[in-house]
């Protein structure tokens, strides 16, 4: 939790204000609906480093696997939604449109699918509005990237969305004008693209890759402008000398990637 607050205390120091930062999932590391983790404590730990964020920054969450189950359940989605509002919605920021979504359904909803189902056709109305207006830019934002690199790589069961839903779902987007989709859940940094969208996965704030790939907790720094997004991954000043200690359930505890919004000029 300590890099975490290192973290925000960055946030807090930069010029400009950012216009707001961004969680992608995993707010915790222990899973719902288990009655022996620490995953209410893990929520308050949460919160309570949240409170030391400046007032004048918007915080945009959204969950991932820890936060809805590897296959989520309407109770799992309920239990976050109870905590933390809306497990998908959309917002505008100075004529940029955000979009953000329970990916999770789409990599398995076989425990929600009447979930799953209002959330693809409300997905649906988003991008018909994304298509007839004229935002600068539609982004989106989402735990689980729908890829690592290229839209036709192999399924992979545990870092991406299958090739089926991949497939429609990114088609989609892409004709609704979406060309950046920043991600996290991979614990490492990642590039891909599809045609010139850009899919952006990030590390975490905590817990990193154990096979040592990009193994510095980090933020992504995002500067939007009228013709261009830009984005750079940002090392947390205190070293990771933290994922060393004995207690390896608050140094896994913050599993998180964050995309820091730094600029607008549009």
């Amino acid at each position: 939790m300590a890099i975490f607050k290192d973290a925000i205390t960055e946030w807090n120091a930069l010029n400009p204000i950012p216009k707001f930062v961004t969680i992608c999932g995993d707010l915790v590391n222990d899973m719902p609906q288990d009655p022996h983790n620490n995953r209410s404590k893990q929520l308050n730990d949460f919160k309570n480093a949240l409170t030391s964020l400046r007032k004048e920054i918007p915080l945009v969450l959204l969950g991932g696997n820890h936060d809805f189950l590897n296959t989520p359940t309407n109770a799992s989605i309920k239990e976050y939604t109870d905590q933390f509002g809306d497990d998908y919605y959309s917002f505008w920021v100075k004529g940029v449109m955000f979009i953000v979504l329970n990916v999770q359904l789409y990599k398995n909803n076989t425990e929600a699918p009447e979930h799953y189902k209002a959330q693809d056709q409300w997905l649906d109305q988003q991008l018909l509005d994304a298509k007839s207006s004229n935002y600068s830019h539609v982004i989106v934002f989402q735990h689980v990237p729908w890829f690592l690199h290229n839209i036709t790589e192999q399924d992979d069961p545990m870092w991406t969305i299958p090739s089926v839903e991949r497939q429609r779902v990114v088609t989609k987007l892409y004709q609704a004008k979406v060309r950046w989709i920043f991600a996290g859940h991979y614990h490492r940094n990642a590039y891909g693209s599809y045609e010139d969208l850009q899919m952006i996965t990030s590390s975490a704030i905590g817990a990193q890759s154990f096979d040592g790939a990009n193994a510095k907790s980090g933020y992504r720094l995002v500067q939007v402008e009228e013709n261009s997004v830009n984005h750079t991954w940002i090392n947390i000043t205190r070293t990771n000398k933290a994922f060393a200690s004995s207690s390896i359930t608050v140094a896994a505890a913050l599993t998180t990637m964050a995309s820091v919004i730094t600029k607008f000029v549009v």
